[in-house]
C-alpha cells in the first residue's frame, strides 16, 4: 500500500518534512546535501579500516609495532561498538576541556559540519574486524609451499607481500568485505545519531513517515553498492597496475 505512494511521491517531488530544532524543513531540498555526509562517512571509514588493516596485516607486520596494534586490536573487540562510540565522545569532551580544543560539536543547533572524527570512530568497528581476517589469512598464506620457496630464494619481503601474498589475501577481503560495510552503516546509525550530524538517518529518527524513511534506506543502499563498487575497481587498479605488472 505504501509502496505506491512513494512513487507518486516520487514523481510529484514530495517526500515529506522533517524538523530540526523545530522548524520543518522539506525532505527533497536537503536529501542531496545530508546524502553526500553520509557518503563521505561511509567511503572514509571503509578506506580508512582497509589501509590500516592492510598496512599493519601484512607490509608492516613483521614490526614490534604491529603485535602492539593486534593486542589492542584483540581487547577492543570484545567491547560493544555502541560503547566504543560513547566513550570516544566522552574522552573528546574532557579533551576539549582540559585544552580547550574543540574536534566534536554535539550541539544541535550547530550548522557546522565536523566529519574527520566521527570518521575516525566509524572506521574502528571495519578495522578491527578487517584487520583480525587479514591477519589470519596471511599467517596461513605465507606457511605456503611457494611462498617458503621465495622466502628461501632470498626475494625482498615487501616483492613477496605486494607480488604474492597481497595477490592471494583479495578474494578474502572481497568475500568478507561486504559484511564489514553491513555492520558499518548500522553504526552509521550511532554515530549520526549521537554526533548531530545532517546524514541520511536524520529522516529516519524523525517522525515517521514511509516515503522519506524509504527513501532514506534506498539511498544508504546505493552509496554502499557504489563503496563495494569503488574499492573493487580500486583493487582490480592496484592488481593490473602493480601486482601483474
Amino acid at each position: 500500500m505504501n509502496i505506491p505512494v512513494f512513487f507518486t511521491s516520487f514523481q510529484d517531488g514530495t517526500f515529506g518534512t522533517y524538523s530540526i530544532n523545530g522548524i520543518s524543513h522539506s525532505v527533497l531540498n536537503d536529501i542531496q546535501s545530508f546524502s553526500i555526509n553520509s557518503g563521505i562517512l561511509l567511503f572514509s571509514s571503509i578506506l580508512v579500516a582497509l589501509l590500516f588493516s592492510l598496512s599493519f596485516g601484512v607490509f608492516l607486520s613483521s614490526l614490534k609495532m604491529t603485535k602492539l596494534f593486534r593486542w589492542i586490536i584483540n581487547i577492543f573487540s570484545l567491547v560493544p561498538d555502541f560503547i566504543i562510540i560513547i566513550l570516544s565522545i566522552a574522552l573528546a569532551v574532557e579533551f576539549y576541556k582540559w585544552t580547550d580544543i574543540r574536534v566534536i560539536t554535539l550541539s544541535p543547533f550547530s550548522d557546522s559540519v565536523n566529519l574527520w572524527f566521527p570518521i575516525a570512530i566509524l572506521s574502528l568497528m571495519p578495522t578491527f574486524y578487517l584487520f583480525k581476517m587479514i591477519s589470519a589469512r596471511y599467517i596461513e598464506i605465507t606457511g605456503l609451499d611457494y611462498i617458503r620457496t621465495a622466502v628461501g630464494k632470498g626475494l625482498d619481503r615487501h616483492y613477496i607481500n605486494s607480488r604474492h601474498i597481497l595477490k592471494n589475501l583479495i578474494p578474502y577481503i572481497f568475500a568478507d568485505l561486504k559484511k564489514a560495510i553491513s555492520f558499518t552503516i548500522g553504526n552509521l546509525f550511532i554515530i549520526e545519531y549521537l554526533f548531530n550530524i545532517k546524514g541520511l538517518t536524520i529522516f529516519i529518527f524523525d517522525d515517521y513517515q514511509f516515503q522519506k524513511v524509504f527513501l532514506s534506506l534506498l539511498i544508504l543502499l546505493t552509496i554502499a553498492t557504489l563503496c563495494y563498487l569503488f574499492i573493487k575497481l580500486l583493487f582490480y587498479f592496484i592488481e593490473r597496475v602493480f601486482i601483474n605488472a
